[in-house]
């Protein structure tokens, strides 16, 4: 007879039970991480947005100085700004023409998920800047005739200017800051969306995949102005 005092086993997990709580685990574990990841790129992406609603501020504050001209992407005519403790380099890239209303901080230039990104100098910057300026729209060289000669545009040579693209986040590695369709926007940064600014300066993000049509995202406006 068993007698009510006799030792009881003590109770334990059996290892089925065992396996199905490391299962939840696992999957609760999976489902944290993954949102985690979403959340962090979400408002990294609203950071870029950000940053390059202050670009669009910065163009318009620009044209508005410069007889209605906005940059082009380098201009072999102009110095850099003066930045003490660099050295002086050759030409002037759209952002560094935008620095006199974006401010010195090269943080605004710089997309949150771009790992590549290096601010420490005004060389480095140029390299490896996270936004690409649109050069076949917005205009690419101006004083270097041995490369399809000047492009540069008013601001009021855009006929829907809403919907034309004035730049983006860039390209993945050596992007020196253009984006053209040969050399489309990193769209592995934001989940496959791509912030992008357009002329008239708002901001919204463009699945990467239609960057692969040049009509019309990379199409150059037809009214080309003499530079005076």
């Amino acid at each position: 007879m068993n007698s009510p005092f006799a030792r009881r086993r003590p109770a334990a997990f059996t290892l089925i039970e065992l396996l199905t709580v490391i299962a939840i685990i696992g999957i609760l574990a999976a489902i944290i991480i993954a949102t985690v990841g979403t959340v962090r790129r979400n408002a990294q992406q609203t950071r870029s947005l950000a940053n390059l609603r202050q670009i669009g501020s910065a163009l318009q504050l620009f044209a508005s100085e410069n007889k209605n001209m906005v940059p082009v992407w380098h201009d072999y005519t102009q110095s850099t700004p003066d930045v003490p403790g660099q050295p002086a380099l050759a030409g002037r890239y759209w952002w560094e023409a935008l620095q006199a209303y974006t401010g010195p901080d090269p943080a605004i230039f710089h997309s949150p998920a771009h790992v590549q990104f290096d601010g420490s100098s005004r060389a480095r910057m140029r390299e490896t800047l996270s936004y690409g300026w649109n050069y076949a729209v917005m205009g690419r060289h101006v004083g270097d005739n041995s490369k399809d000669g000047d492009h540069s545009l008013r601001i009021t040579d855009f006929p829907n200017p809403s919907r034309t693209l004035a730049a983006s986040d860039g390209r993945a590695v050596d992007s020196w800051g253009f984006i053209a369709i040969d050399a489309q926007p990193d769209g592995g940064r934001y989940g496959g969306r791509v912030p992008s600014l357009f002329v008239d300066g708002h901001v919204s993000t463009v699945p990467a995949s239609d960057f692969a049509q040049e009509n019309p995202w990379f199409s150059k406006v037809k009214a080309l102005p003499n530079n005076k």
